[in-house]
Formats: C-alpha cells, sequence, structure tokens
C-alpha cells in the first residue's frame, strides 16, 4: 500500500479479510514516504525481503492502489523474488506487468465502472474470493470503501454512488 486514505482503506480490507478471515500468512505495509516513496519501490522491495523472507522463499505481494505503473521494476528484476498481484485503479502508461500473476484493474476489461477508488478494486478482489470462501459478509468493508471513494473525488454515480450510499 502507501500512506494515503484510499490506499489504507485498501489495505485494511485486503489485510483484515486475508488474515482474519482466511487466516493467511499476511503483513500489511506500507512503505516510509520520505525513504521509500510513492508506489512499488527499489527500496520497499529490499526492504521487505529483508524483514520478511525466510531462506530464501518467493513472497506474494499484492500491491494496493499502486503497482500499475512499475512494470519495469517488476519485470526487469524483483518477479525472481517475489510474486506480484497488482491491484490499482490509476491510469496506466502504454505498457504493463507481464510477469506479474495477477493484474486487476477496471480499465483492463469490458468492466463498466472505469473511475472507482484503489478500496473499490481491492474489495473487488476480496469479493470473488469470498465468493468462493463464503467466509464473511464483505459489505462490513464497504465503510472504507465509501471513505476511499470520497477522498478520492471518484465521481459519485453508478457503483460508487452504491459505495457512499451504503
Amino acid at each position: 500500500g502507501d500512506f494515503d486514505a484510499d490506499c489504507i482503506c485498501a489495505t485494511s480490507i485486503i489485510f483484515d479479510y486475508l488474515y482474519f478471515h482466511a487466516k493467511a500468512d499476511v503483513v500489511p505495509y506500507i512503505p516510509s514516504r520520505i525513504d521509500e516513496g510513492y508506489g512499488i519501490s527499489e527500496s520497499s522491495l529490499l526492504s521487505i525481503k529483508e524483514k520478511y523472507s525466510k531462506n530464501g522463499e518467493k513472497l506474494l505481494i499484492i500491491s494496493v492502489d499502486c503497482g500499475i505503473k512499475d512494470y519495469e521494476l517488476i519485470d526487469n528484476k524483483w518477479h525472481k523474488e517475489f510474486d506480484f498481484i497488482i491491484t490499482d485503479h490509476h491510469e496506466m502508461g502504454e505498457s504493463i506487468s507481464k510477469k506479474a500473476i495477477a493484474i486487476v484493474h477496471p480499465k483492463l476489461d469490458k468492466y463498466p465502472e472505469k473511475n472507482i477508488s484503489g478500496s473499490a478494486v481491492s474489495w473487488k478482489l476480496v469479493s470473488a474470493i469470498n465468493e468462493k470462501l463464503k467466509l464473511t459478509d464483505v459489505r462490513t468493508y464497504l465503510d472504507l470503501v465509501a471513505i476511499s471513494t470520497i477522498c478520492d473525488v471518484m465521481p459519485l454515480q453508478g457503483e460508487n454512488r452504491y459505495f457512499v450510499r451504503e
């Protein structure tokens, strides 16, 4: 994640669901704005590797509200150290990661709502996982999606209107 309201909410949704409901061995990671900057960075990946990788095991990184523009960093070096699932809603450049195991982005497919927050994207991922596992009522996360929708100034129409209304 990173350090704005949308990403803190997105990180909270993913972490809470995976840790408390799916019982996954997962740790939230918010990089230092000063030391590691925004998005997926060389220094944040080094820090994660040093803190959490044991015996050279390959870890899974699920980025929230960032990562879509970090394809060169992922594809040229770090895909050997980590698996990546990228969830983001920011504008894409001309290329995206070819080495990530999954990319969840509303503008990649024929998804009808193109302007949703990063937390909404995270919530969609959790909702899809929960459809299979049926562990909890994921609507309990809609308060976080609403906060992020408003703080990220998403248009209050369509799905965004539903998130805020709920």
